[in-house]
């Protein structure tokens, strides 16, 4: 933290009446402490200002480098200080010492912020270097221009003080094909209350403001096509959802490890694209417990607009939203657990479900204190959903199947489906009336265990846990190979998840 007697120096030197009566202000901070980052930029970019390059890209450089040394103890800073290294030796070859300073600052400055006025004195810093860059340099970090990637850490400090109008600004001057600058947008335009269309980004918020179940039956989708049914014999229905791959690397896991724990459980399974596979798995699974239900849709993704490759992923996270408000009609009487397909049950439904009557959905929330500067996209998860029988969960499912549905026949935005819930959950909650609870943590951790947290393809607890699983029912221990094909899953798993861009640019909607 910036101490007072220096940040009044420096506010002193700032609105001094000259830069000589400046440059004798840092200099006399810097006889204090010769270390001190601010005084070495501040010094730096005004001599930089004057021309006087050589001593003033030094006093920058040095800026840098005191922000790491400052950091570097830091334990849950240690990512962040290696890569910092690695630029200065390896990432700019050629570039100006302040391309560098700019990238360690704003890096920095998301890691360095102790209270308010710290994120005030960020944002003075890197404002000053957005104004004067572009006078003396050309600076760019790939496809990237050093003064796009000073607004979007703008964006994020203004995140910190809620102003949304500087983090609308800051994020329309960033990179926009950049998912950190969309979804500051996003936040922006929903704390503002800016949902027209004709004002978003890659995201649009504008069917918050249309009634539930006006958007997704109208967008050109696939139709989901019930193959078989099962009545909930016990007023519950657990809901996998995934493609042909995906239910033999991990939903048929998944389901038996759920019945292991609730005999009495409905499992349904929708697949996307099925092959004849997959029904003599379900088979084999309902041979077992005879409550399993199916659901199929098939998918042309070319014929969408999607590229078959990469973009197979961001569809199958989504689409099973859109899914879940439909059969949220198919069992208009039991609770629905809609889960990730790398799920692994470790107790019963009884650990987390409650009397259906209190709620309406119950989600996975990040807790407040550990939500920070954490994006709009990841503070609720989408791994897990309860939805209750009520009017108040049809509601829900209903809203976000509309913001995921227009969103994704806009653009392709990983994380969408995550967005959706905390987008359709701060609406929702800002009118009362539908219900919203979260999960207890505790209670979830004695009930699942989630894949993706563990390295899901990797040889671990998760991994182990579904071998086990797989073994104990007659299934080959490494169904699917997911472990078998582990760098080649990681390797899609990166292309899908790089991926931000425009689907259909809008026609002024």
């Amino acid at each position: 933290m910036t101490d007072p007697h220096t940040r009044s120096r420096l506010q002193a030197a700032a609105g001094a009446a000259s830069t000589d009566d400046s440059e004798a202000i840092y200099r006399q901070l810097l006889g204090a402490d010769p270390e001190n980052p601010h005084a070495l930029f501040h010094l730096g970019a005004l001599l930089v200002g004057r021309g006087s390059m050589a001593e003033g890209q030094g006093l920058l450089m040095q800026s840098s480098r005191m922000q790491v040394k400052a950091y570097e103890a830091t334990p849950d800073l240690t990512d962040v200080v290696a890569l910092t290294r690695f630029l200065e030796a390896e990432a700019f070859p050629g570039s100006s010492p302040l391309t560098y300073w700019a990238y360690v600052t704003a890096k920095f400055a998301s890691y360095g912020m102790k209270d308010e006025v710290d994120v005030c004195v960020w944002i003075y810093v890197i404002k000053l270097a957005l104004m004067r860059m572009p006078t003396f340099f050309n600076a760019r970090m790939g496809e990237v221009s050093v003064e796009e990637y000073l607004a979007l850490n703008l964006s994020r400090l203004y995140m910190v003080l809620k102003d949304w109008g500087h983090v609308e600004h800051y994020a329309r001057l960033s990179y926009q094909d950049s998912p950190t600058a969309q979804q500051c947008l996003a936040e922006a335009l929903l704390e503002q209350g800016k949902l027209a269309p004709e004002i978003q980004g890659m995201l649009t918020l504008a069917t918050l403001e249309l009634p539930a179940r006006s958007c997704y039956p109208h967008l050109g989708l696939p139709e989901m096509v019930v193959e078989q049914y099962a009545p909930p014999v016990r007023g519950r229905v657990l809901f996998i959802s995934s493609d042909a791959g995906y239910l033999e690397k991990f939903s048929i896991a998944q389901a038996l490890s759920a019945i292991e724990h609730d005999p009495a459980l409905t499992v349904h399974f929708h697949v996307i694209n099925p092959t004849d596979r997959t029904h003599a798995l379900i088979e084999r699974v309902r041979a077992i417990h005879p409550g399993v239900a199916l659901s199929t849709e098939r998918v042309d993704f070319e014929a969408l607009g999607y590229d078959p490759t990469v973009d197979r992923a961001f569809y199958y996270c989504n689409i099973r939203f859109l899914r879940l408000a439909q059969l949220r009609r198919l069992y208009p009487e039991a609770v629905i657990c809609a889960t990730d397909s790398d799920t692994l049950f470790i107790g019963g439904l009884d650990e987390v479900v409650e009397e259906p009557g209190t709620y309406g959905v119950i989600l996975d929330k990040l807790p407040e204190e550990q939500q920070g500067l954490v994006l709009l996209g990841h503070r609720i998860g989408a791994a897990l959903i309860l939805v209750a029988p009520n009017t108040a969960g049809q509601a829900y499912v209903d809203t976000l199947a509309d913001f995921i549905g227009a969103n994704m026949r806009r653009s392709v935005f990983w994380f969408l489906d995550q967005i959706a819930l905390y987008c359709v959950t701060k609406r929702l909650s800002a009118h009362g009336g539908y219900g919203i609870r979260f999960f207890d943590t505790d209670a979830m951790n004695r009930c699942f265990v989630n894949g993706h947290y563990h390295g899901k393809f990797e040889d671990n607890l998760y991994s182990r846990r579904r071998a086990e699983v797989l073994g104990r029912h007659g299934f080959d221990p490494d169904l699917g190979q997911a472990r078998g094909q582990a760098d080649a899953n990681k390797e899609q798993y990166k292309k899908t998840i790089t991926g931000v861009r425009w689907l259909n640019r809008r026609a002024g909607s």
